[in-house]
């Protein structure tokens, strides 16, 4: 028997199979369950993304765009009202006015890294909203009513309201006018009080005061008690004994005001002292009898209640003074007086 036939050759093993590569699993939205290709990263059915899907992109950009769009919006919005406002200047006073307020709109917050950016949102523009025009009457013009003080304004109502009735409608406004004037004082020196002549002058209680420029060491009584109405009360001046019977002190009486006087009305319980009186227009005393600013005005021995007539009359003096020249004489057999006194004075315009 052959050999090759009684032993046939082994057939050839057959070719193992070439791997096949691992299925795909299949990806699914995990929103919907949507199917998605290998490279979508975005569901076409529900807009959601796939996890990672924003990785790596820079959120700028879709902030930017928001942003973007926020500002496109709201220049609209204002090119929308100023050519609303710019109709409404070639309108008629009496046609309504359409006032178009424009909203703008915040811009949302950036997206979240897992949430995809959000769909073009398109704003309505907001409802135009008429209002019917406000009508102004001017009010008639304030009449002011001035005192030297201080200026009043009193301004007066307006008188009835146009009314203009745009679509049915009748506002109706009332506008009245409030006008101030403010004056400014300035301070002024009180007016002479007005004086009939041959009147007593009304003398303030404060009015009367001892003079005494040169210092003479004497003593003096209440000035106020020269002036007070009361005879049994007096002004009294002591007598210097180096001196006497010569004097230099006096009675000043101050007017407070330029005043024109003709008498002075002098009662006195020691008659028979000398006196001169003089006036001054200055608002204090000048400071010796013998400066300018006092004024010669008359010259007296007193009585018990004398009349003295003044010089100068028609000039307005602010001060009056009684200056005493000498005291008493001595009478035969007695003692100097050591005091003399004026009881009452008044000054007569």
């Amino acid at each position: 028997m052959n050999p090759i036939v009684a032993n046939p050759p082994a057939p050839p093993e057959p070719d193992a199979p070439a791997e096949q590569p691992a299925p795909t699993p299949e990806r699914r939205c995990a929103s919907c369950g949507a199917s998605l290709d290998g490279a979508q990263e975005w569901c076409l059915e529900c807009g959601a993304g796939m996890p990672g899907a924003l990785v790596g992109r820079p959120a700028w950009r879709s902030t930017a765009a928001i942003i973007g769009a926020a500002v496109v919006l709201a220049a609209g919005a204002v090119a929308a009202s100023y050519a609303a406002l710019s109709s409404d200047s070639n309108r008629d006073a009496s046609q309504p006015v359409t006032t178009v307020t424009a909203t703008a709109t915040a811009p949302p917050a950036p997206a979240a890294a897992a949430t995809p950016p959000p769909a073009a949102t398109t704003t309505t523009p907001p409802p135009v909203t008429t209002t019917p025009p406000k009508i102004s009457t001017t009010p008639p013009p304030a009449t002011a009513t001035t005192t030297p003080a201080a200026a009043t304004t009193t301004p007066t109502p307006a008188s009835t309201p146009a009314t203009t009735t745009p679509a049915n409608t009748t506002p109706t406004t009332t506008t009245t006018s409030t006008s101030t004037t403010t004056t400014s004082s300035t301070s002024t020196p009180p007016p002479s009080p007005v004086i009939t002549p041959g009147q007593k002058i009304l003398l303030d209680p404060d009015a009367a005061s001892s003079y005494n420029p040169y210092g003479v060491n004497v003593t003096f009584g209440d000035p106020a008690s020269a002036i007070d109405g009361d005879q049994t009360t007096a002004w009294t001046a002591g007598v210097d004994p180096a001196t006497a019977p010569h004097m230099d002190v006096g009675l000043d009486i101050n007017l407070r005001a330029p005043q024109t006087i003709s008498k002075v009305d002098i009662s006195t319980s020691t008659p028979g002292m000398i006196v001169q009186v003089y006036g001054t227009s200055e608002s204090a005393d000048p400071p010796s009898i013998t400066d300018p600013g006092w004024i010669h005005l008359a010259d007296s021995t007193l009585k018990a209640h004398t009349k003295v007539t003044l010089s100068r009359a028609g000039v307005k003096f602010r001060h009056v003074m009684v200056w005493i020249v000498q005291a008493p004489p001595t009478p035969a057999g007695g003692t100097a007086p050591t005091s003399v006194a004026i009881d009452e004075l008044s000054v007569i315009s």
